[in-house]
């Protein structure tokens, strides 16, 4: 019997007239052979196969005529064997694993492993619907403070999501979310990529509560990241600057006026307090608190100034800008019903709102009348290659930009909002 290079062969010998079989092993270390005597077969075999487990030492030779990198390779193999713990020996973990491949076929031993090991701990999970998931999951994100504006997207797109997935949140796959994000019909990117983010607000929620396997990835994470479309950015004209300021409501004044003539976010003026609107130094003070970014000052232009000196006046230090007007949600609300009351004298509604198309005017100006975009881009709270990128040559003409900068209030208009104010607004 030959194993491995290890001969066991039966021999006997003859003493007084008697036979007294053994089993001899022969095997050889470096140029030298070696020979052991053990009484029976099952003995023989042990020995056989614990001086086949040496082989990786490097100092037993057989006639498969290993080099010395080969050495090295079981050497290594047999310490990966010792440090996974047991007392499986390097024969024995080979024809495990080549037992286990001839069941796996093409799928790698690893990811079988993988893939059963994720089995068993998937059915000691909770179960949990998806549905029945998004109500804890909304509670959680009103109890956060999160903004109300927030709370209803999350919620809206999360009620769209339960819709289609009825089942487990442990069962559902990669697959079947890129179909369902394929299937939202009439949307941007933006939108898919939108409602993909809330999907993966959802899971890791579930993750965390122990629905889903945890330090594992989601399966959101793996569907298709959606690449928003190029923004377009819309601007006004001087001329629809001039009929905001004239027709909106009076309360909307100062919204309209710093949002076009100093380009600050809708987020950042409902944050904002009037000791930060400095007319004394014709400076607007944006601190870190109210700010989208970092700190900055926003130079006050003449017109500006004029169109907020009656606010200012009849405000304290700490009243807010925007008062009862406490999130973005409702401040754009307010600000498009405003806008559907301004009519033409036949009924006919004088303009449209574009979106943030106060601030992307007025960076459009600013850019195109300083010529440097390094200073608009701290005035607006922005990079230099954002300016670059979306404002640079979106005002072709200079004479436009200086007309956008030189709409004043009139005496009966300042005289209408000094009335608004003394009633209240």
């Amino acid at each position: 019997m030959d194993t491995g290079g290890i001969r066991i062969t039966q021999e006997k010998t003859t003493s007084f007239g008697r036979d007294y079989p053994y089993y001899r092993i022969t095997y050889h270390r470096g140029n030298r052979r070696f020979r052991e005597r053990v009484k029976t077969l099952e003995a023989a075999r042990k020995r056989g196969r614990e001086l086949v487990e040496k082989l990786g030492d490097g100092t037993i030779q057989t006639d498969l005529k290993l080099k010395p990198k080969d050495n090295l390779v079981i050497a290594e193999a047999l310490r990966l064997l010792k440090e996974a713990g047991g007392d499986t020996g390097l024969l024995e973990a080979v024809r495990q694993f080549t037992e286990a491949k001839k069941v796996l076929g093409s799928q790698s031993v690893i990811g079988g492993v993988k893939e059963y090991k994720e089995i068993q701990e998937k059915g000691k999970l909770p179960p949990i619907t998806l549905p029945e998931l998004v109500a804890p999951f909304l509670a959680s994100v009103e109890k956060a403070g999160n903004t109300r504006r927030y709370k209803m997207d999350m919620r809206q797109k999360l009620l769209v999501a339960a819709k289609t997935f009825t089942g487990q949140v442990a069962d559902i796959k990669t697959l079947e979310i890129d179909n369902w994000l394929d299937s939202l019909n009439g949307v941007s990117n933006r939108t898919r990529k939108n409602y993909r983010n809330a999907l993966q607000t959802l899971f890791s929620f579930a993750r965390d509560k122990g629905y889903l396997q945890r330090h594992h990835d989601t399966e959101v994470q793996f569907a298709t990241d959606y690449k928003p479309e190029e923004p377009e950015i819309g601007i006004y004209t001087p001329e629809q600057l001039k009929i905001l300021l004239f027709n909106i409501a009076p309360r909307l004044v100062p919204f309209v006026a710093i949002g076009g003539l100093a380009g600050m976010r809708s987020a950042e003026i409902i944050r904002m307090q009037w000791r930060n609107i400095r007319l004394d130094t014709n400076q607007i003070f944006v601190p870190k608190p109210a700010s989208k970014t970092i700190a900055r000052e926003i130079p006050i232009c003449p017109p500006l100034s004029e169109w907020l000196k009656p606010f200012k006046e009849a405000a304290k230090g700490d009243d807010a800008l925007l008062p009862r007007i406490s999130n973005a949600f409702a401040l754009s609300k307010r600000f498009f019903a405003a806008v559907q009351r301004i009519k033409g004298e036949n009924g006919e509604p004088l303009l449209q709102i574009v979106h943030n198309g106060l601030r992307h005017t007025y960076i459009s100006c600013r850019v195109k009348l300083i010529q440097n975009k390094h200073v608009v881009a701290m005035e607006a709270g922005n990079s230099p290659r954002i300016i670059d990128s979306n404002y640079k040559r979106i005002i072709e003409n200079p004479e436009q930009a200086k007309e956008w900068f030189n709409i004043f209030p009139t005496p009966e208009r300042l005289e209408e909002l000094k009335s608004a104010i003394e009633e209240g607004l």
